[in-house]
């Protein structure tokens, strides 16, 4: 209610004045590109540039301590994030309770705290999987690329926008390919057969092929790993990402004479470039 009374505020004091007068909106993902447009910011005006993420810190080979603490062996199916709903973890927990989740050596491991662990807990149990799942806490930041490292492939089953999935970059400057939801906000990064695959939000049999398919194609993840590594170095590093911000900037401070060339530079809502 807080939060709803401090944006109707904002829109009656500053709203019609700051879409009238911004040189330039930057949105993060498709997603808050179209939200931008629906709040009344001009088409013309908006960029879309994702994150950044450091590849120094992100980068394959790095180990991490806590799957051995855990002792969690063999390939690994990872999920980091909030144990809540709109997470579709229920999904998840499905399809891998239908595929792989039947081996001795594939695990999943869901990383994290939240609300919903007891009911997803009682869950694996019905399923009969409970010695293939496993409950870590939330990595510390400096675990984290470890952690991404040490898996075989990351899953982002969120049913919905809400959800920003920002381990995504991470696991692809990592070179672990990525299985997530087809949503806007994801398939800026991920294309299918490409640094990994889509499924369906909310559809456990289209995660159920999904992850059958992934699972079972050891060259393809490979492939998927090492093309998500290369786009990460292309579009994501930080010194990219630095100059398409200064052009950027360069169009908001002098927009009658580059306004042009910076949105030719920067479409609205591209995907990462797969020529490479």
């Amino acid at each position: 209610m807080h939060e709803r009374f401090l944006r109707r505020a904002g829109e009656a004091m500053w709203g019609r004045y700051i879409r009238n007068t911004a040189s330039s909106i930057v949105a993060l993902d498709p997603f808050a590109a179209d939200l931008a447009l629906s709040e009344g910011f001009s088409a013309e005006r908006l960029q879309v540039l994702p994150g950044g993420v450091d590849l120094q810190t992100y980068r394959p080979g790095l180990s991490n301590s806590m799957l051995h603490e855990h002792r969690v062996r063999g390939r690994i199916l990872l999920y980091v994030g909030r144990i809540d709903e709109r997470r579709g973890l229920e999904v998840l927990i499905d399809a891998f309770a239908s595929t792989v989740g039947q081996r001795s050596d594939w695990s999943l491991v869901l990383a994290g705290e939240g609300g919903s662990r007891r009911g997803l807990r009682a869950r694996v149990d019905r399923l009969g999987v409970g010695d293939r799942v496993h409950w870590l806490r939330r990595p510390e930041r400096d675990a984290l690329p470890g952690l991404l490292c040490s898996s075989t492939l990351l899953a982002v089953p969120a049913i919905d926008n809400s959800v920003r999935g920002k381990q995504i970059a991470r696991a692809m400057a990592c070179g672990i390919p990525v299985i997530a939801s087809d949503l806007p906000r994801f398939t800026r990064l991920v294309q299918n057969d490409d640094c990994g695959l889509l499924a369906a939000p909310g559809d456990v049999e289209s995660w159920v092929r999904t992850l059958g398919k992934a699972c079972g194609s050891p060259e393809a993840r490979k492939r998927w790993g090492e093309r998500g590594r290369l786009l990460a170095e292309q579009e994501l590093s930080w010194d990219h990402l630095v100059d398409q911000f200064e052009r950027v900037l360069a169009a908001a401070s002098k927009p009658e004479a580059v306004q042009a060339s910076a949105t030719e530079s920067l479409p609205d809502s591209p995907p990462l470039d797969r020529t490479a």
